[in-house]
C-alpha cells in the first residue's frame, strides 16, 4: 500500500531514498497533483529493554572480559 499524498490524498511514488544506520529518508511525489514531500523512518527504542540489556552487560562484564594488568603494578 502506497503512502497517500498529504495535500490531495492521491497516490504517491518514491523519487529518492537516503538511508543510514539510524533512519531512512524518502522523497515522494504525488502522481495526481505533483506535490513533493519528505518522509523519515527511524528506529524506536524501548528504553526499558535497553536499560535491561545494559544491566546484563554490566553484570557479566568481568566474567567475559578481564582487564589487562598494567606493567609495573602488582
Amino acid at each position: 500500500m502506497a503512502l497517500a499524498c498529504p495535500k490531495c490524498l492521491g497516490e504517491t511514488e518514491v523519487s529518492c531514498t537516503n538511508s543510514s544506520p539510524a533512519f531512512v529518508e524518502r522523497w515522494r511525489k504525488c502522481k495526481e497533483c505533483n506535490y513533493s514531500f519528505q518522509t523519515v523512518e527511524f528506529i524506536k527504542v524501548d528504553m526499558a529493554l535497553l536499560e535491561y540489556a545494559n544491566d546484563i552487560v554490566e553484570a557479566y562484564k568481568g566474567y567475559f572480559y578481564k582487564e589487562p594488568k598494567q606493567k609495573g603494578k602488582g
